[in-house]
């Protein structure tokens, strides 16, 4: 709906009384395809958080179903440590 005051204060002004009816349609126009977008945004933030559960359960599932893998994963660390920190052979002179 068109502000009457809106209407007022143009047409006083020498204004026609289509230009604040022709700007609020514009903002109107603007208004509807924003929400249109953040609709769509607040759409697709929904999939990715599904999609980012899933992938979360898949994970702490595949870690339930290997018995012995952090153990695992600790000891190959502490070997690549004690590799890492061995000192060099001394050169032949």
């Amino acid at each position: 709906m068109v502000d009457l005051t809106q209407i007022y204060v143009h047409w006083h002004a020498g204004r026609s009384k289509c230009e604040p009816a022709a700007r609020i349609d514009e903002l109107s126009c603007q208004n509807a395809e924003l929400t249109a977008q953040r609709d769509a945004l607040t759409r697709g933030k929904a999939e990715w958080e599904e999609k980012l559960a899933e992938a979360e359960a898949e994970a702490e599932a595949e870690a339930e179903a290997v018995p012995g893998r952090d153990a695992a994963r600790a000891s190959l660390r502490r070997m690549m440590r004690r590799e890492n920190t061995k000192p060099d052979a001394p050169e032949a002179g």
